[in-house]
């Protein structure tokens, strides 16, 4: 028997669906050709797709030992590999394929795939810079971007990799422009970027392909959002959440857009769902979850969660919880215990890293204007509700000029931190401003890009980019998170120019007005507090 004409055979029923006649055919050539690497790579697939999943494995295993060079019985053995949760196995055996056949596309993208599962993120770009030089395919730029974008933030390079990330995933989808996948990245990074208009375009373009797919409404929803077009993000929420009533970017959305229009007793149940079921608490949280009932006589633990501005932010509900408790312990990051123990009413504030003590109830701090049901008007606005550590501000020299306080970026890993942080050097029109002297409030790593400063606690401004948070609504130069707070916002997106330009005038005119005070009084016009700019 001719065995190129038998194999051909076997392959026509494999390819027919004829799996078990397949099965016996590959069998009976590898009897007198065990040398066949391809029957051995075929058969453990047609084993497999009967759902005889050891024994296809074990087929392609002795494939392998049998003939090593084959690309083919390499990658098969990587999926079977896959399937079973081997992941450093199946990573061995697409490399081998790749190392027999460079070339090899579906070893490529699986290689590239397992690289992003396993977050090897770093290895997953050089892989895929080296596949796409031998192919220019859409799964591997797709791939290529997305590593890029999982990078960690690193100073000075994050903005132009994602950059580069969107690039990658620009040409993913000019390859195929079907890939709702494709686009969702893409939306991803340009957000990131501050790319509204281009982002609402190809989201726009890809829903005229596939006008179900939830995930590119609640998309959508977000990048009209981020153009202040509310109630146009509210209608494509209703979209996404008509397919799909439980998708989180929705819902997380048209609580943001709630948020963003002051109709905060709408968004709060959104912010609430978006955690319910996730364990926030400290370890050896112990009691009930409080959602509003009866607390007289009784103990709760309240904690804080997400970052540190958050939970300043939400500790002028701790007071207001120990009017209806018996006791109120505080769990909070070590760092933030000193301050938050000035709070009042609270028994006692303990570090978060520790088992906090036995409370009858517990309940996230964050979740208390929701348990509440608080609309905006109900904010608790009054100032200061933390006084200030007076040691920390003991640090701070005596002011010579008029005194002001600048922050220019925030923690690198929130991952919207490249459009509310700013530079330094975008500060240098204020700099200019003659009477004034201006001292660094930063924190972090990117406190290092100035040499000298100090630290302390003051009256503050905030300068926003042109997608702000939720809690600083839309087209308000006020707060009523803090009422003392003068807010500055980029009128396009990334343009801090002219933010700081309108802060500029502003300074001047309250050096100005200092120094008037200053000549009719005994005041120092030094001594008067200034707003200290502060990009979110």
């Amino acid at each position: 028997m001719d065995v190129r004409l038998a194999v051909r055979r076997a392959i026509g029923l494999h390819d027919d669906g004829q799996l078990p006649a397949a099965v016996e055919a590959y069998r009976a050539i590898l009897t007198r050709h065990p040398e066949a690497g391809v029957c051995w790579s075929n058969l453990g697939m047609a084993l497999r797709e009967l759902g005889l999943k050891d024994e296809g494995l074990e087929a392609l295993r002795k494939g392998v030992r049998v003939c090593p060079e084959l690309p083919e019985i390499n990658y098969n053995l990587g999926n079977a590999l896959a399937d079973r949760g081997d992941l450093e196995g199946a990573l061995a055996c697409y490399r081998a394929a790749l190392a027999r056949g460079p070339g090899y596309l579906k070893a490529a993208c699986a290689c590239g795939g397992l690289l992003l599962r396993l977050r090897r993120f770093e290895e997953a770009v050089d892989h895929y810079g080296a596949a796409l030089r031998h192919a220019d395919d859409a799964v591997l730029h797709a791939g290529l971007g997305w590593a890029l974008w999982k990078l960690p933030p690193t100073a000075g390079a994050t903005a132009p990799r994602r950059r580069v990330a969107a690039t990658a995933l620009r040409r993913a989808i000019a390859l195929d422009p079907t890939s709702s996948e494709c686009r969702w990245r893409l939306h991803v990074v340009l957000r990131w970027l501050g790319r509204y208009e281009e982002n609402e375009r190809q989201l726009r373009a890809g829903l005229a392909r596939d006008a179900s797919s939830p995930d590119l409404q609640a998309a959508l929803a977000q990048t009209v959002i981020d153009q202040g077009r509310l109630d146009e993000g509210l209608a494509c929420c209703r979209a996404a959440l008509a397919v799909d009533p439980d998708h989180e970017d929705a819902r997380l959305a048209r609580g943001r857009a709630n948020f963003l229009a002051g109709r905060y007793g709408g968004a709060w149940p959104e912010r609430y769902r978006q955690v319910r079921g996730i364990d926030r608490r400290p370890e050896g949280t112990a009691g009930r979850e409080w959602v509003g009932q009866d607390l007289a006589g009784q103990s709760i633990l309240l904690y804080g969660e997400q970052g540190l501005g958050d939970v300043i932010q939400y500790a002028r509900y701790a007071p207001l919880v120990a009017g209806r408790a018996g006791r109120v312990v505080l769990a909070c990051r070590p760092r933030l215990v000193g301050l938050l123990r000035r709070l009042p009413h609270v028994d006692s504030v303990v570090p978060s890293d520790q088992p906090p003590p036995a409370t009858d109830w517990h309940c996230s701090l964050l979740d208390v204007p929701a348990v509440r049901g608080d609309e905006l008007d109900a904010i608790p606005g009054a100032c200061p509700y933390l006084p200030p550590v007076h040691r920390e501000l003991a640090v701070l020299p005596p002011a010579r000029q008029f005194r002001v306080a600048i922050v220019w970026a925030g923690s690198p890993t929130q991952k919207r931190d490249g459009l509310r942080s700013c530079r330094l050097e975008d500060f240098a029109p204020l700099f200019e401003a003659p009477g004034a002297e201006f001292v660094s409030f930063q924190v972090g790593p990117r406190a290092r890009e100035l040499r000298a400063g100090w630290r302390g606690l003051v009256r503050d401004a905030t300068l926003l980019g042109y997608a702000p948070d939720w809690r600083w609504m839309l087209g308000r130069r006020d707060t009523p998170w803090y009422p003392t707070m003068r807010l500055f916002r980029q009128p396009e997106p990334n343009d801090w120019d002219s933010v700081f330009r309108e802060v500029r005038r502003e300074l001047a005119a309250l050096l100005a007005e200092s120094g008037r005070a200053a000549k009719g009084s005994d005041v120092d016009p030094a001594s008067v507090g200034a707003p200290p700019g502060r990009p979110s």
